[in-house]
This record gives structure tokens, C-alpha cells and sequence, in this order.
């Protein structure tokens, strides 16, 4: 006859009871039977309690001067302390001044003891980028009634703030709370912060419990908790990689080197990837080209096929000519020995020199100029290699693709050209601008060629079949720089309005607007995706962060003469060549760096 499933349970819970009884243990102390929400509720609690905070406090009336002294004075023994408890001990400045600040705001406003706690203390939080925006969007709050209204000081009074101490730390803390009068420290610490003892940095206890130090735990409830503090741990440590993936980047280093030579009026300017060479362009239709590294070797160019032969027979030779005579052979050799600061001229235009660059390979120049013509020029001898015809006005600017295989020019005739060093003519016109180009730049990836006109107007065309794909339109005034971020995706604009575009390529609309320049901005470059550099007319270097909300402009940079060129080196230094407006006569070039 079989039992059924109540008399089963019957049989048990007899069983059971015969057992406690016969081993004389108190049923009503223990609870043979959970609930699954009951066990739920018992788990939550014995989790909270282990976590509990030891801190204990006592009330006291809140004043500024006992608040700024309570505060200042834990900052002083903070200080003083050992040096393997300052890291963790600064960890509790962060919450304590903030719930500090946002206690002070329940007092009277005409004594503004909040404001003058803030200012006093906000240099602390400087230095690090999460607290630096929290502490400032604090610092707009005027009183309690404003907290709900700003969510991230909302969410933070509603959330306790979790500090994990090592037990000699937090040994060292309780002995300050112990003997020392911080009665509103302790109500902070107790009520709105968790002061958990353990190894602050996640790696310790784990340590300790391979070499056998400590006893694992064996319940079950002490392995959620030891899975959920690892847990912890991971997250933490992903928000500090994103913290300083999504950080902004630093200033780079500057350096500048100016221009003085009563010569000329240099009308471009820029600086080799190695730093090692400055090529400028000037109104006298030469070009220059110094050599910024000493060496000990001076460059010998020999210049003996471009030298007039007349039937007078030759003077004496100077210290800057070399004369060999081979009776052998009837011609004669000529060269000239360039040393350390020396500028070496390269002749060939008939025009101002507008714009004079590196190609990436480093062997080879390339000039455009007023008489029409492109010319390329080899980097070690100086001599002429080619001279490019095809413009019917005024070349303005050139630009190399990243390989140096390809370099674009931009004309008065409204056209955009694109050249191969060993093709005496264009290989593509780009033509749709209604007056001048004035600017043009390469995609990071070289498909497309980014031009920006007199008439207010960026255009952005195909390399391959010259097909205009993009127009960026909005600027008041002609365009006079445009650069493509190395992500691609976005693009930067500049002019005669002053302002700077930030462009986002796939929408074809502007994304940000960068005031600040009081005249026209004619260089820009970018150090990253977020990092720009411009310079313009008003005698001013400026350092945006784009990826910022409305505190864009990280350093200003003013110097005396006009910005001509922006380049980074291959050690991610940011170098400007300028044209200096001293006209007393000094050395040909100055360097003067300025680092960040």
C-alpha cells in the first residue's frame, strides 16, 4: 500500500523532531522550514552586514569655520601620513568634500559658505578629469532645491560612495577619528560613505589566499560575496580604462622657430618630420632651406651646371668657393660649402613663392608660385628636378597623399590639380569651385581630395575620376585651411570669418563651431581624433580638445610674429615656423621652444 506524498512529509518532519529531541536542541530557535523570498531577504541582509561600517559619530551643530577646519586639518594629517597610506586615505577627500559642500548649502545664503568652502578647495580636484567636471557642475549648485534638477549630483547624494581600505590604513584612520574633534567627518563617513576593510587595490586577498595565509571561506553566501567584490573589481577597472580612453588628451610639446631676414617677406614656412630641415618661400621667388640640427660635415652643392662660363679668366677663390682645376679635362668644377645655420636658396621661379613642402619620402620638395609653375627640387643637392606647366594663373597651395606618390595643387584658375612627380602634367582637374582655391588637403586614406575656395565653399572630390562628392557649405569668408581628422570621419575648416568648423564627412553637416580667433585662421592640424591645432593672423597658437561640450580651448599660445606653417614631428612635437616683425637685424633663423 503505498503512503501519499502528505504522509511522506509527516514521516520527515517526525523524524527530524525525534532526532532534535533526542540530542535536547531547542526546535523554536531554528526555523526548519524557509520561504525562497525569506532565504532571498536573509542573503541580502548578511550581505549588507558584512559590509557595514565601523565608523562611528555624534551629531554636532554644522558652521563654516568648524566645517573648513574639520576639512583642512584632515587634508593636513592626510599629508603628514606614511607614504603607503596617502593613496588610500585620499580616496575619502573626494565624498567628504562633496557631501561637505552640499551641507553647507542648507545654511543661509548671504553667508555664502559653500561658495567660499568651494573655492578654497577646488585646486585638489584639478589634476583629475572625472572629479574636475563633477566638482565643477557642484559648484553651480546654489542651493538644496537645485540638487534634483542636475542628475549627476542627484544620483551621487543618492548613492553611498564605496572607499575599500587595507586594515594598517584603516587602523590609522580610526586612531585621527579617535583623538581628534571631527564630529562632522565621522556623521559624512558613517552615513553617506561605505568604508569597507580589504585590499583597496582587488589583488591582495587573492594573493593571500593562494600562498594559504588566509582560510577560504566555506559558505555559500561568503562565495557571492567574494564573487560580487571581484565583480566589482572588474567594473571598476573597466571605468578607469574608459576614463582614460575618453579623457582629454594631453598638449602636445611646441616648439617655434622664427623667421627673421630683411631679404625677404617669407610667405610659407614648414618643418621636415625628423625636425631636422625648415623650408620657407619668399616674394624674391627663391626658395630657402636651413638645416635647424648642428652637424659637423657643412654640404657641399655643387652648382657647376647652372654656373655662366665668360672668356675672362677666373679670379681668386673664397672660402666659401671651391675651384678644381684639372688641366686633363677643360671644364671646370664649382661648388659652395653650406654650414650649420646657413640657408641654402634654391632658384628657379620667376614669382613669389607661395607654398614650399616635404614630400613623406624625404628626398624631394615641392613649390608652387605666382609665374604659374609647380616645381619639384631634390632635398640633398638642391638641385632642380622637374618643372610641372598646366595652371594658367597663380598656383597657391600644395599638399602630398601620405605616400608621396601624388601631390594636389590649388590655382587661381578655380581649379584643383593633381600631379605625379614623373608626369610632366596633370593626371586629374578638379573643377566646380566659381573663384580661387586656396587650400587643399588628402583624406587619411587618399580616395579623396578636400578643397576650400574664395567662395566660401569646401569641396571634397573623388581622386580617381575627379567627381565632386561632398559640399560643405556655411562659412562667411574665403576658406583658407581644411584637414581631415586620422580617424577619417571628421574634418576640420577655417577662414576669414575667424571661426573653425568641425565637420562631420558622412552627414555632410557642421557638428561644432570653435570661437576664440580675432582674425583670420590660416593653419590647421590635427594632433588626433580629438586633438586640433590653429594658428591665424591675430599672432595666436590655439590647442582645442573637440571631443569636449563647451570648453573646447585647452592652451592659447600668443608670440610676436605671423604664424606661417603647423607641423608634428615624428616625436609628436608640434612645430610653427613664423615670420618675425622686428626689423632690427638679427641672425637668419631664431628657435624658441615653449612646451606645454
Amino acid at each position: 500500500m503505498s503512503i501519499s506524498k502528505k504522509t511522506k512529509t509527516d514521516v520527515i518532519a517526525a523524524s527530524i523532531k525525534r532526532y532534535l529531541n533526542a540530542r535536547n536542541i531547542d526546535q523554536q530557535q531554528t526555523k526548519l522550514q524557509m520561504t525562497l523570498e525569506e532565504h532571498a531577504l536573509k542573503c541580502v541582509i548578511d550581505r549588507e552586514c558584512t559590509l557595514r561600517n565601523a565608523v562611528s559619530y555624534s551629531p554636532d551643530n554644522l558652521d563654516f569655520q568648524s566645517a573648513e577646519s574639520q576639512y583642512t586639518n584632515f587634508k593636513i594629517w592626510i599629508s603628514g601620513s606614511a607614504e603607503n597610506f596617502k593613496p588610500e586615505l585620499a580616496q575619502l577627500l573626494y565624498p567628504l568634500f562633496s557631501h561637505i559642500y552640499i551641507r553647507l548649502l542648507a545654511l543661509p545664503p548671504a553667508q555664502g559658505a559653500a561658495s567660499k568652502f568651494h573655492k578654497r578647495h577646488l585646486s585638489t580636484f584639478q589634476k583629475n578629469p572625472e572629479f574636475k567636471q563633477f566638482i565643477q557642475q557642484l559648484g553651480e549648485i546654489a542651493s538644496v532645491d537645485e540638487i534634483e534638477h542636475c542628475p549627476a549630483v542627484a544620483s551621487f547624494v543618492a548613492s553611498r560612495y564605496c572607499v575599500t581600505l587595507t586594515q594598517d590604513t584603516y587602523n590609522h584612520l580610526h586612531s585621527y577619528l579617535e583623538t581628534s574633534e571631527c564630529s562632522l567627518i565621522l556623521s559624512i563617513l558613517n552615513q553617506e560613505v561605505d568604508v569597507v576593510v580589504g585590499d583597496w587595490l582587488g589583488a591582495g586577498s587573492r594573493h593571500d589566499y593562494r600562498s594559504g595565509l588566509l582560510t577560504p571561506p566555506l559558505s555559500d553566501d561568503a562565495n557571492m560575496l567574494q564573487e560580487d567584490g571581484e565583480k566589482d573589481e572588474v567594473e571598476r577597472l573597466k571605468d578607469l580604462i574608459k576614463i582614460i580612453r575618453d579623457g582629454s588628451p594631453a598638449v602636445p610639446s611646441i616648439a617655434l622657430y622664427r623667421i627673421q631676414n630683411q631679404e625677404e617677406v617669407c610667405l610659407s614656412g614648414q618643418v621636415d618630420p625628423q625636425g631636422m630641415h625648415l623650408l620657407s618661400g619668399g616674394e624674391d621667388s627663391q626658395i630657402r632651406l636651413w638645416r635647424l640640427q648642428p652637424s659637423e660635415d657643412p654640404v657641399i652643392l655643387d652648382y657647376t651646371s647652372s654656373a655662366v662660363k665668360l672668356g675672362a679668366p677666373p679670379g681668386p677663390s673664397t672660402s666659401s668657393q671651391i675651384i678644381d682645376q684639372d688641366t686633363s679635362q677643360p671644364e671646370r668644377r664649382m661648388s659652395e660649402r653650406v654650414g650649420n645655420g646657413c640657408a641654402r636658396y634654391l632658384r628657379g621661379h620667376s614669382g613669389s613663392v607661395y607654398d614650399a613642402i616635404f614630400l613623406p619620402d624625404q628626398k624631394y620638395l615641392v613649390s608652387v608660385s605666382e609665374d604659374t609653375s609647380v616645381r619639384l627640387w631634390e632635398k640633398s643637392s638642391g638641385a632642380g628636378m622637374a618643372v610641372y606647366h598646366g595652371p594658367t594663373y597663380p598656383v597657391w597651395c600644395v599638399a602630398s597623399d601620405t605616400l608621396g606618390t601624388t601631390f594636389a595643387t590649388g590655382s587661381m584658375d578655380r581649379t584643383a590639380r593633381l600631379w605625379q612627380p614623373e608626369i610632366p602634367h596633370p593626371i586629374r582637374v578638379y573643377a566646380g569651385h566659381e573663384q580661387d582655391v586656396d587650400c587643399v588637403s588628402f583624406h587619411p586614406n587618399d580616395h579623396y581630395v578636400l578643397t576650400g575656395s574664395c567662395d566660401r565653399t569646401v569641396r571634397m572630390w573623388t581622386r580617381e575620376d575627379a567627381r565632386c562628392v561632398r559640399v560643405l557649405t556655411g562659412h562667411k569668408g574665403v576658406v583658407s585651411a581644411v584637414v581631415v581628422s586620422p580617424c577619417g570621419k571628421i574634418a576640420a575648416t577655417a577662414g576669414e570669418d575667424k571661426k573653425i568648423r568641425i565637420w562631420d564627412l558622412t552627414q555632410c553637416k557642421p557638428i561644432k563651431e570653435l570661437k576664440g580667433h580675432t582674425d583670420r585662421v590660416t593653419n590647421l592640424i590635427w594632433g588626433d581624433s580629438r586633438l586640433l591645432c590653429s594658428a591665424g593672423m591675430d599672432n595666436s597658437l590655439r590647442v582645442w580638445d573637440v571631443g569636449l561640450g563647451d570648453s573646447e580651448l585647452r592652451e592659447t599660445f600668443h608670440f610676436s610674429g605671423t604664424i606661417l606653417g603647423l607641423n608634428f614631428t615624428d616625436t609628436k612635437t608640434l612645430v610653427g615656423v613664423a615670420r618675425d616683425r622686428d626689423s632690427s637685424p638679427p641672425p637668419p633663423v631664431a628657435a624658441m621652444p615653449a612646451t606645454s
